[in-house]
């Protein structure tokens, strides 16, 4: 059975948005999506494929 889902990790879970330069912030998207996938019962190791964007203000 192919199950397919879509998460993504921009969001801040402890309602707090982590500063600093991009390996703070990259780690602390893939630590969401990390907790959206064990909450669905799944884990990185499930992934198949990711695309990610990385955005300038």
């Amino acid at each position: 059975m192919k199950v397919q889902w879509q998460v993504t990790g921009a969001i801040a879970l402890g309602g707090e948005l982590v500063g600093g330069d991009i390996e703070p912030q990259t780690r602390q998207v893939l630590d969401n999506i990390n907790a959206a996938l064990e909450q669905a019962g799944a884990a990185l190791a499930d992934v198949v494929s990711g695309s990610f964007g990385v955005y300038r203000k």
